[in-house]
């Protein structure tokens, strides 16, 4: 077997470009499922959540070791501005990560009759996108149309091997299939990843719906990853702001509720208190997707 490099022998049933763009997008994909993987370890999910209010700029994520951790890394949120310009540019100070997922599971578990609330209400929404949309059937159209095309390409290449096309009607005719073939197949990636995607929210919601109930029975803490789960679904926004040299005032924005947190550092100890909480200017339902 060797390589036809002309296509004058055996022309391309896919065009050449058509094939290397699919190629290229598998091999993106697979970087991203790689990259994923690698970065699970050192992202976090509070990145660009975190924003100081006197300088209009998100906390950065920083780390450190120290030998009394035992070479671990402690990790860290600091004002943008404050990291690249100097302590005197902004008042605020920073915040372990620790500390904020301490902060957020107080006012999450506060917040569980709410939160619990817009998720099942956030599960319907899913469940009637997910019915009404039809993408499915859309699939299975798209599928066959599809097959057809494969199979008349097949039929155009056995018609010019036997000689019955010449090579400039096999080529023309050829193109308009590929052309064809590419429209559907981008159509066809375009919905299974819309169903896809709503299908993996509402998986995600009554993952959290799940965790939710237990905890309520239980009556046990948050997990770091149950913390994770909701900030990935419900946190919009943290707004830092100073007051004074030794507290901060966190304002926590959810697309449930708005709570924020005195968080007070000094005499070697950290502690905070919750302020009542301020209701958002809409109560009504806002979907996640």
């Amino acid at each position: 077997m060797y390589k036809d490099e002309t296509g004058d022998i055996v022309p391309a049933i896919v065009d050449e470009d058509l094939w290397n763009r699919a190629n290229q997008i598998y091999k993106q994909r697979s970087e991203d499922v790689k990259n994923q993987c690698k970065g699970n370890k050192t992202t976090s999910v509070l990145s660009g959540k975190i924003f100081c209010t006197h300088c209009n700029a998100p906390f950065w994520r920083t780390s450190y070791s120290h030998k009394l951790h035992k070479g671990n890394n402690i990790y860290q949120f600091i004002c943008r501005e404050k990291k690249m310009h100097g302590a005197k540019t902004c008042p605020t100070f920073a915040i372990y990560e620790s500390e904020i997922y301490d902060i957020l599971s107080d006012c999450f578990t506060r917040l569980l009759d709410s939160i619990d609330e817009y998720t099942v209400e956030f599960i319907k929404i899913c469940k009637k996108i997910i019915e009404e949309n039809n993408s499915q059937e859309s699939i299975d159209r798209l599928a066959t149309e599809r097959n057809n095309i494969e199979h008349k390409k097949e039929m155009l290449l056995d018609l010019y091997m036997n000689g019955d096309i010449s090579k400039e009607d096999f080529k023309k005719q050829n193109s308009k299939l590929s052309s064809s073939l590419e429209d559907i197949i981008t159509k066809q990636q375009s919905l299974e990843d819309n169903q896809n995607s709503s299908r993996d929210i509402e998986h995600r919601l009554v993952k959290i719906k799940q965790a939710i109930d237990g905890i309520k029975r239980d009556n046990k803490r948050l997990s770091q990853d149950e913390v994770d789960s909701i900030i990935g679904m419900y946190l919009e926004r943290i707004e830092v702001t100073a007051i004074g040299n030794k507290t901060l005032e966190i304002n926590i924005i959810l697309k449930t509720d708005n709570v924020k947190y005195n968080f007070k550092r000094g005499s070697g100890r950290i502690f905070w208190t919750i302020r009542p909480p301020i209701e958002p200017a809409s109560r009504d339902v806002r979907s996640p997707l």
